[in-house]
């Protein structure tokens, strides 16, 4: 079932990164963003391992947490990761901490807010 479970991934991933088209003057390797909440520390070294040697799969080292913060960090992530803004894909993972309800108030962020974030 893992394996499985592997293969629909890997497929998927490639399946939308042959829909990009790549610069003949761009480095040979597609450039993968992954950033995410601690779900996304479980499973990025698998899908850097998916996508193989094709792929330069880079992530920060911390958990990205809920929307603003990853908002927030995208700075210095940018700069400590060389990133350049550079990506043919960037898969951003988080959203969990934004609609939790930890006291039975409202989310912590606002469909509006988890909205503006994204863009």
């Amino acid at each position: 079932m893992l394996n499985s479970l592997k293969n629909r991934i890997k497929n998927k991933v490639k399946s939308i990164l042959n829909h990009i088209k790549k610069d003949a003057e761009s480095d040979s390797k597609y450039r993968v963003l992954l950033i995410g909440d601690s779900i996304c520390l479980g499973y990025r070294d698998i899908v850097k391992d998916l996508l193989g040697p094709e792929c330069a799969v880079v992530f920060p080292q911390e958990n990205a947490c809920f929307a603003s913060y990853t908002y927030r960090r995208l700075y210095e992530w940018n700069i400590q990761l060389n990133l350049r803004n550079n990506f043919d894909l960037v898969y951003w993972n988080n959203g969990l901490w934004d609609a939790d309800r930890i006291f039975g108030d409202e989310n912590q962020t606002s469909i509006e807010g988890y909205s503006r974030y994204l863009k």
